[in-house]
C-alpha cells in the first residue's frame, strides 16, 4: 500500500510489486493511528514527536 499507485524508477521496480493506493479509509486509520502514537508519547513523558516519512520518496 501507498499514498500513490506511482511505481519506483526502472531501477528499483523489479525488485517490488506496483503499489496499491491507500483509499480514504486506510489513510484516515493510518493518521489516526499517528495521533494516538502521539497521545501516548505525551501521557508517557515526551514532549513531542518526530515522524520520519522519507523512504519512499523518489524523483520521477
Amino acid at each position: 500500500m501507498a499514498p500513490s499507485e506511482v511505481a519506483l524508477k526502472k531501477l528499483y521496480c523489479s525488485f517490488f510489486n506496483p503499489p496499491r493506493v491507500l483509499n480514504i479509509e486506510e489513510n484516515t486509520a493510518i493518521t489516526d493511528r499517528f495521533g494516538l502514537a502521539a497521545e501516548i508519547a505525551r501521557k508517557a513523558g515526551f514532549t513531542g514527536v518526530q515522524i520520519h516519512a522519507a523512504h519512499g520518496d523518489q524523483i520521477l
